[in-house]
């Protein structure tokens, strides 16, 4: 079924494409080929680590396919003198297009991620990440960060799952359903530790795709692996992975609708008309990153694939998967499909029924045509879209005010304590409050730690009362009058 709708995708692109076959001969990030070295030289600490689920306690096959151009360590000792750049990335990409062994996701998922964000760095250097050698190295640092986060046991406690601008709702779908079911105790609680280190030690506020794919880390990583993976996914130009603001959002958005309208105009036409291109139309995409479309074994291939590749991969996987779900709706439910919702249910279906493939799905994402006698990928090239994201990103500081990027926000959690909460009490102050805050901080409740009714009105006592606790609001009543003002400080 998948193999004729590739007709309907090739009719978008003017009808002369063809399909890239893949090579045979690819030369992998990690050598097969080990029956020539003497077991006796190798150094365990050169083995890769394996992959562990730390979200939801479920236990990884640790088997490595024969012949899947995967081993249990890096080829590093016969290409250390290899760049990291040009045609060794590129053979690395065409291995995790073809899938990583659920046993190595830990280890090529962190190379991955650190070969893309340091370009200068030595594949050898990149490599490392993964083996055994950078283990303790990494879980140093990691407790490092946790110290000075949660100095206290009770802070830790207290502490509860940031949304970094996803919204409440789909931050209870994360935690309730979309990754694998209830995610247990254990495992939000390691959720709860990799995201507060990504804002208070990263400085990251506002990334939509971040409680998803910290999720995603986590189901193969130990936290000090995920944390450190998401670290180096921001290094520098965080753009590559991750948009890190609302400007950067609303200018991924713009650019995604571009890019259908430039390589499927017939779907992109479509979508446009029933609002399924706007910021908030393209929520399962720009804002879940696939996992309320795609099978849970799809979204980690392209995990495997966003990895090496960064955002770029999301544009070309997102826009042909609106095109080939479109292709496969029947008229008549095309022409019921009237809205944005009813469009992604559509994908949803297609994506979970029996018609859809994935790896003959992925030969049309990465499709090439003949131009003047030269192969040329389909899909605009990474440095074409970073164009185009840039030019975008003036247009959403334009258009920042009148645009929605967000479903409406609801009011700040209320914890009842001891002490009775005046000055916030009322929903539409803490409305007002959702509204004030970070995006990071839009989910969470407010528990009164110091009020001059119940502690005094001693300066002293106000200080010691906020001296343990860190992003705090404080209010007070002007005298003789009905306004309330205040202040939030992080620390």
């Amino acid at each position: 079924m998948l193999r004729q709708l590739g007709a309907a995708l090739s009719s978008e692109l003017d009808g002369g494409n063809e399909q890239q076959h893949q090579s045979e001969s690819i030369n992998p990030m990690f050598s097969a080929q080990q029956d020539d070295i003497d077991l006796t030289e190798i150094n365990p600490l050169d083995l890769f680590c394996s992959s562990i689920d730390s979200l939801c306690g479920k236990s990884i096959d640790l088997t490595i396919p024969h012949n899947s151009g995967w081993a249990e360590r890096p080829s590093w000792r016969q290409n250390s003198h290899l760049p990291n750049n040009g045609d060794n990335r590129e053979e690395s990409r065409e291995l995790c297009r073809r899938g990583i062994p659920p046993s190595l996701r830990c280890a090529a998922w962190i190379i991955n991620v650190v070969s893309a964000a340091n370009v200068a760095m030595s594949k050898s250097d990149c490599d490392d990440y993964g083996t055994l050698k950078k283990v303790r190295v990494l879980e140093h640092g990691w407790d490092l960060v946790l110290k000075s986060i949660f100095p206290d046991p009770s802070d830790l406690e207290r502490a509860e799952v940031l949304d970094f601008g996803v919204g409440h709702d789909q931050l209870i779908n994360i935690l309730m359903k979309d990754h694998g079911g209830n995610i247990p105790e254990r495992g939000i609680q390691s959720l709860t530790k990799v995201l507060h280190a990504a804002r208070d030690s990263l400085g990251i506020e506002y990334c939509l795709w971040l409680p998803d794919i910290t999720c995603l880390l986590l189901s193969f990583m130990p936290e000090s692996y995920a944390y450190s993976t998401i670290r180096e996914m921001i290094n520098e130009d965080s753009s590559y992975f991750l948009a890190v603001s609302r400007v950067e959002h609303l200018a991924w958005c713009k650019t995604f609708a571009d890019l259908m309208r430039r390589c499927f105009p017939q779907t992109a036409a479509i979508m446009g008309q029933i609002g399924a291109l706007t910021p908030l139309g393209l929520d399962p995409i720009m804002k879940r990153f696939f996992v309320t479309l795609l099978k849970r074994e799809h979204v980690m291939r392209v995990m495997d694939i966003f990895t090496g590749e960064g955002a770029h991969a999301i544009f070309r996987i997102g826009t042909t998967l609106c095109c080939l779900s479109h292709a496969h709706l029947g008229e008549s439910i095309r022409e019921r499909c009237d809205n944005a919702a009813t469009f992604w249910e559509g994908v949803r279906r297609f994506a979970h029924s029996k018609h859809f493939d994935f790896e003959i799905f992925l030969s049309q994402v990465y499709m090439t045509k003949k131009i003047l006698g030269f192969r040329r990928p389909v899909f605009p090239r990474p440095e074409v879209v970073s164009r185009i994201i840039s030019e975008n990103e003036v247009w959403a500081e334009n258009n920042l005010t009148n645009i929605s990027v967000h479903e409406e926000k609801k009011p700040l959690g209320l914890v009842e304590g001891d002490v009775p909460m005046t000055l916030a009490k009322d929903s539409f102050e803490r409305l007002c409050l959702a509204r004030w805050l970070p995006p990071v901080l839009q989910s969470t409740k407010l528990d009164l730690i110091y009020s001059t009714s119940h502690h005094g009105r001693s300066l002293e006592m106000f200080y010691r009362c906020c001296s343990s606790s860190r992003h705090t609001i404080t209010l007070m009543e002007v005298l003789g009058t009905d306004i309330v003002i205040g202040m939030y400080a992080t620390h």
